[in-house]
């Protein structure tokens, strides 16, 4: 062979194996595709989600230290309002940032984004959500836009878990209390996310496999946050990635070789969430009991459903940790200190004894009462303050009113109430307030005042037109005017609750109230089947003449309330 053509062949030579061995380092570069889900729409723990945020991206630019990271978070602004933020992390450079300003964030734009995904094997997906969660029936839900749009928690896991990814994580942080915990000597200390061992995220995120499943609390425990801080158990976890590999020393797990693992961060995290805890309740203790009310609540305590195994680093091997079935409930308290913050319809409920009903827990502390529906028909809102009761979350039944006929022998109801209630599931009607009263009496309970009628219905929110926001109804939060499939009115609970966990506040058939200053008339509150979403505002009273011997025709029911004193004795 010429020399010519020998030099010509070695250097197609040189370029084939660098193709072939550029190609093969390619396929083995490894990405982080994560995803932050900051709902922030409830103003009352924007602060808070904005925290777990800001740390949740400082990570991940320490990840971006040691591969690319594919960003993108999920923002709600406020209410109506949300971000979608896309970018690029590389040498701890956020590059290429792209926001698109839109409405609510929707649990079809998750399902999308990993569906859409497409990740390399050797590849990691994260997804980390920060909201409000809670429970329907035995099934964790998380919340996106209040309670209209909810997310089985159970089927983003599965989703998650079948992406073709050496690692697939799911982190939820879920439920916040406004109440802003100040935390003794441990801001400083929690607060922002610590410099020391950063190469230890490169274990965490590029050298497991497997699935990490965790959430925030326990069955049954409320996951506390802090203004300041944000969530405790998203604090807890960022500190746990920085942290020494030997975790002995406090309540951890560890081998002293070096290499972090995932099973020794969230033994890690576990201790320092219940140290969080522990230093709220020794210090303001008494606050924070009469707010968990009869849930006694003594730590809160991180659940795992599964753990990755080690695959890269020093050479050993972590066993996964026992996949669990998920949390029956890791709900919020309110914020007895105002009562303007939604609180989520999975905090306290009672069942009542006499008469069979769920009551949800309302929350003491002053609200803005009165904001005008229309031009000139209101007054200027004004606050007042309500002490702490519980309500009916849903109306008087048939068949509890019934019972009540059946113990008593008051006077029956008209015959045609039963044309309009088919079932004894459906609401009674067709009232007066004299029966209302006589049945809240005989059920050792009364009716709610206005002011505690109206608390109630706003479910936290401030200003809002209906118990589930400004957004008018699409048919799932009320009955009204045939938005729904009902043509009168529609079985009790059939709709979404609002934020206290109560239904139908708006539509099916008005409610008495107590209120008896004005000695010639009554008030009715919440609308019924017939009224029109556009004037059928939660502020929106009836008068109706007193005293009435019947109603018929009347749609006017009624739900009781008990207060909260007397449920604690």
């Amino acid at each position: 062979m010429k020399p010519k053509h020998l030099y010509l062949s070695l250097i197609l030579l040189i370029l084939t194996f660098s193709g072939l061995f550029g190609t093969a380092a390619a396929a083995d570069v490894q990405k982080v595709h994560a995803l932050l889900i900051c709902l922030g729409d409830d103003l009352k723990i924007r602060a808070s989600v904005n925290v777990n945020e800001e740390n949740m991206t400082d990570i991940l630019l320490q990840v971006s230290e040691n591969c690319n990271v594919d960003l993108t978070i999920m923002k709600s602004v406020k209410v109506g309002r949300g971000v979608v933020s896309k970018m690029t992390l590389s040498n701890a450079t956020t590059l290429n940032p792209i926001d698109q300003k839109q409405g609510l964030i929707t649990t079809r734009q998750v399902i999308d984004w990993l569906e859409n995904l497409n990740p390399n094997e050797e590849d990691t997906v994260l997804v980390y959500y920060n909201g409000h969660g809670g429970v329907y029936g035995e099934t964790h839900m998380l919340h996106f836009d209040g309670v209209k749009d909810l997310y089985n928690r159970n089927e983003l896991s599965a989703l998650l878990a079948r992406k073709q990814a050496r690692l697939k994580i799911l982190i939820t942080d879920t439920c916040k209390n406004q109440l802003d915990t100040p935390l003794p000597q441990a801001n400083a200390y929690y607060a922002q996310v610590q410099e020391k061992n950063r190469s230890y995220t490169k274990h965490l995120f590029l050298q497991h496999s497997g699935m990490l499943d965790i959430t925030a609390a326990s069955t049954n425990q409320f996951a506390l946050a802090n203004n300041q801080l944000g969530g405790f158990f998203t604090a807890a976890l960022i500190e746990s990635f920085n942290e020494k590999s030997d975790m002995k020393g406090e309540g951890g797990i560890g081998n002293s070789d070096g290499f972090l693992s995932w099973e020794e961060v969230f033994a890690k995290c576990v201790w320092e969430t219940q140290d969080l805890f522990s230093q709220s309740t020794s210090k303001f203790g008494a606050v924070l009991s009469s707010k968990l009310g009869e849930r006694n609540q003594t730590t809160q305590t991180p659940e795992q459903f599964s753990l990755p195994s080690r695959s890269g680093g020093n050479s050993g091997s972590v066993t996964p940790g026992p996949t669990t079935d998920p949390p029956k409930l890791t709900d919020s308290f309110p914020n007895d200190s105002d009562g303007s913050v939604p609180s989520q319809h999975f905090n306290t409920m009672i069942t009542w004894e006499k008469d069979g009903a769920t009551m949800a827990h309302i929350p003491a502390g002053e609200f803005r009462m009165g904001v005008p529906t229309r031009k000139n028909a209101r007054a200027p809102a004004y606050s007042i303050y309500v002490d702490a009761f519980y309500m009916d979350t849903h109306e008087v039944t048939l068949a509890q009113y019934e019972e009540f006929l059946k113990r008593t022998g008051h006077r029956p109801l008209p015959e045609e109430t039963y044309a309009d209630a088919p079932a004894p599931n459906y609401p009674v009607f067709n009232v007066t307030w004299d029966d209302a009263v006589a049945y809240a009496k005989w059920a050792g309970k009364r009716l709610p005042t206005e002011a505690e009628w109206e608390k109630a219905a706003r479910g936290g929110f401030v200003g809002q037109k209906y118990p589930w926001g400004n957004n008018p109804p699409d048919g799932t939060q009320a009955n009204l005017a045939g938005k729904d499939e009902y043509a009168k009115t529609a079985p009790v609970g059939h709709h979404l609750p609002n934020e206290y966990g109560l239904h139908d506040m708006l539509g099916n058939v008005w409610e008495w109230c107590a209120d008896t200053n004005d000695p010639n008339n009554r008030v009715l509150r919440g609308n019924s089947w017939r009224e029109r979403p556009r004037t059928a505002w939660l502020t929106e009273r009836y008068l109706i003449r007193y005293p009435r011997r019947d109603l018929v025709g009347g749609a006017v029911g009624f739900r009781c309330v008990v207060d909260a004193d007397e449920v604690q004795r």
